[in-house]
């Protein structure tokens, strides 16, 4: 049995027009509001108790009007074209299609005095859809209750997910089918070079595949930690030997300093070593032919700390940007390295990155984190 309004003889009660002429005649007073709201890119409006449109900013007041037709007065779904809005005489908000609409759920909620924000997509003319986030915030003014509405089309992001979802399902089976064919490859003929190499550049491309979707996830806030015992020792040396084949590394070192402590933490080891990675490839980067890289580990009082170093100074211009999202020194297009750095490490390992650099003494990198996380 499909869902029901629960109430639609309120739902579709309307507001006598003269009275609509007063409220709207309250935020016309306000002169500097239309002022701001004219001048932001997103949908706003101000709801009477009927869900009726008394102010409207520009912004809404021409999609209005490409839709065929204004704003004040009407609801939201009707003012914006909204297909669904015409199916049911009571208007926008009573057609069976209305029941799951995040739009319609966002305003019982600011009615009801609650902050709501939803995400509601609009089936326009021609089938067009306009994927919305839609916030909804109580307004008392006047001695009267109103609702504003906030909506930001969020169809490129929309489309952007399905095709991230797409590429990453597809690529992973790719990578996934490589991978397997060159393992059974070695397995026939174990000391085949070309197993080898073919076997070496899936696990690195496989390495860069589920970097980038674990980075799209964390900007997200979708990426989940696996705490797991590790040593620290061992993890040096991982990320360590992960450059020494390299041919881009080949006139370059990475050292492991004597006094590195090795240490028993508890964090997510694919996402510290993917931070730690970054570091010293970026130091890599930095160094001149027949430099080093060290890496250290020194323990502190309940915490880890990993030391990156490399024998260059930064520019203050890259100091001053160095953890910026797409900043690089590289070329447009770049610049998710550090980047990824500071995100992983703060907002899921509960960690924290500083560096210090200077002509005298290079370039240190610390990544600070607790031996235990606590997810």
């Amino acid at each position: 049995m499909g869902k029901t309004i629960s109430d639609p003889a309120a739902l579709s009660q309307r507001t006598p027009e003269a009275e609509l002429q007063r409220l709207a005649g309250l935020f016309a007073r306000l002169p500097l509001l239309g002022t701001l709201l004219d001048a932001v890119p997103e949908f706003y409006m101000i709801l009477n108790r009927t869900r009726q449109i008394v102010f409207a900013n520009q912004v809404l007041r021409e999609h209005a009007k490409r839709t065929g037709g204004g704003a004040m007065g009407l609801r939201p779904g009707e003012a914006m074209g909204c297909a669904h809005s015409c199916e049911n005489p009571g208007g926008c908000g009573l057609s069976e299609s209305c029941l799951d609409c995040g739009a319609l759920l966002a305003i019982l909620g600011g009615q009801r005095g609650t902050p709501a924000v939803e995400e509601c997509r609009l089936t326009l003319a021609q089938s067009e859809v306009l994927d919305l986030r839609v916030f909804a915030t109580p307004l008392a003014y006047e001695g009267e209750s109103f609702v504003i509405l906030a909506a930001t089309d969020i169809s490129s992001e929309k489309r952007r997910e399905a095709l991230e979802h797409t590429f990453f399902h597809d690529i992973g089976n790719t990578v996934a089918i490589i991978y397997g064919s060159a393992d059974v490859l070695l397995e026939m003929e174990p000391q085949s070079k070309m197993a080898l190499n073919i076997l070496s550049a899936a696990q690195k491309l496989l390495g860069e595949f589920e970097a980038q979707r674990d980075l799209l996830s964390a900007e997200r806030g979708k990426l989940v930690a696996h705490p797991e015992p590790l040593h620290t020792g061992a993890l040096l040396k991982e990320v360590a030997a992960s450059y020494a084949e390299q041919k881009w590394t080949a006139d370059r070192r990475v050292l492991i300093a004597e006094d590195s402590c090795d240490m028993l933490m508890v964090s997510d080891r694919t996402l510290l070593g993917r931070v730690l990675g970054n570091i010293v490839k970026n130091a890599l980067e930095a160094c001149k032919p027949k430099e080093a890289v060290t890496l250290r580990c020194v323990g502190t009082g309940g915490f880890v700390e990993f030391q990156v170093h490399d024998p260059q100074a930064m520019p203050l211009e890259v100091q001053r940007q160095i953890f910026q999202r797409s900043f690089s020194t590289k070329g447009p297009g770049r610049g998710l390295g550090t980047y990824s750095i500071k995100l992983l490490s703060e907002s899921y390992l509960e960690g924290q990155v500083s560096f210090e650099s200077s002509l005298e003494k290079g370039t240190t990198f610390t990544a600070r984190f607790p031996q235990t996380l606590l997810v």
